[in-house]
């Protein structure tokens, strides 16, 4: 389990913001994003003819921030960063002492994903796009022997309909990205002009879809607060997640 030194600095950092002193959302150009969460997926290993071979459930937790500026009217752009702590699969074949043959022995073990990217997005009343250069790499740690992967991605999201009712997708865009999902596709509605909702099946990196909504809460002019969770289910692994978002909107 992690410590709760760690929770309550995520916390800290989560808040921090709230003190900056903003202007309204309408003449604001300038957004600071804050934004992490926790949960669970599941590592399913399968046969060819899709028997389960092992599965395991992998804890995670993101926290990240981003500054989102206000080209034009319609016209936005930004930079994200992030930080996800979960863990990765190693899969190795030993030797039995007792039968002296091999046997496939599944290994977990700690590793950190950071995530940066540069968006550009496009709104409008009845439509919205938005493009993204996404980077991540991913470090493990293997018999005290550090690894990474990663490299660079594309990533966008399209919603069609005004913002009191309307269809979504998005495809490695939204953040936190294990929040959200890598896919999601949903449909969104405002309740009022403080609250809107977004209702998505998403996946990845959860082993199955999973249903995910969430809440935006308009605090007052200059803050928003977004949050909400994600449930899913594979081979018996409940898929689950929680986040918060704060959005500030500087002069």
């Amino acid at each position: 389990m992690r410590s709760l030194k760690k929770y309550l600095a995520y916390f800290y950092v989560l808040l921090m913001p709230i003190s900056i002193s903003t202007t309204s959302v309408d003449s604001s150009k300038t957004r600071i994003d804050i934004f992490g969460d926790l949960g669970q997926y599941a590592l399913i290993a399968h046969s060819c003819d899709n028997e389960v071979l092992d599965k395991h459930t992998t804890p995670f937790e993101e926290i990240g921030g981003g500054v989102n500026y206000k080209v034009s009217k319609h016209f936005h752009a930004g930079l994200r960063g992030e930080v996800a702590f979960d863990e990765c699969q190693k899969i190795t074949e030993q030797e039995n002492p007792e039968t002296h043959e091999q046997e496939t022995v599944y290994l977990y073990k700690p590793r950190q994903v950071y995530i940066a990217d540069g968006f550009l997005r496009l709104d409008y009343k009845y439509i919205g796009l938005g493009a993204s250069v996404l980077w991540d790499s991913a470090i493990n740690d293997y018999n005290d022997e550090s690894s990474s992967s990663g490299g660079f991605f594309g990533g966008g999201f399209l919603r069609l309909g005004p913002r009191s009712f309307y269809l979504r997708a998005s495809v490695m865009y939204d953040r936190p990205l294990y929040y959200y999902g890598a896919i999601n596709f949903g449909v969104g509605w405002k309740l009022s002009q403080r609250i809107a909702c977004y209702l998505a099946a998403n996946s990845l990196p959860y082993d199955r879809s999973g249903a995910l909504f969430n809440v935006d809460y308009l605090v007052n002019p200059r803050l928003i607060v977004s949050f909400g969770g994600r449930y899913g289910e594979s081979e018996g692994i409940n898929e689950t997640a929680v986040g918060l978002q704060l959005h500030y909107f500087l002069k």
